[in-house]
């Protein structure tokens, strides 16, 4: 199937243990708009994936994590750097504590920071945007 040069599905997970999320750096960044800062896990969907199974996917390959489910939590649409137009589906996974995580090949670093003590907006990719998800989802109570 040729690869649309108009839209492209993501689906990102907030990853959350007690009061604590889960952080990742990639080391390929070409596909986060060579962004280099935090980011809560996500990835683009592949041909006729749902973003739910994308969610599950991407916790199973990127983090070696297989929880039970992932919650639906907020819809995304905003113009990317590529001028490709993203619609981005965040789910959440909640473990009762930290989980043991294998991170994949292309995560440089996978980190977990207590919700209060997460880093500085700066430190985050895209201006802050993941820091701001996640507090969205943790702070509403999904």
């Amino acid at each position: 199937m040729a690869k649309c040069s108009i839209h492209k599905l993501i689906s990102g997970v907030v990853v959350t243990a007690g009061r604590n999320t889960l952080l990742v750096k990639y080391k390929d960044t070409s596909s986060h708009d060579g962004q280099t800062g935090w980011f809560h896990p996500d990835d683009t969907l592949t041909d006729y994936e749902e973003p739910q199974e994308g969610a599950l996917r991407i916790l199973k390959e990127q983090l070696g994590l297989r929880p039970n489910r992932v919650a639906f939590g907020l819809f995304e649409s905003f113009k990317g750097h590529d001028r490709t137009h993203h619609l981005m589906f965040h789910y959440r996974a909640h473990f009762p504590k930290g989980p043991a995580i294998t991170p994949s090949a292309n995560i440089a670093v996978a980190t977990w920071f207590q919700l209060d003590r997460m880093p500085p907006k700066s430190a985050f990719a895209h201006q802050g945007w993941s820091r701001d998800v996640i507090e969205k989802l943790t702070k509403s109570g999904k």
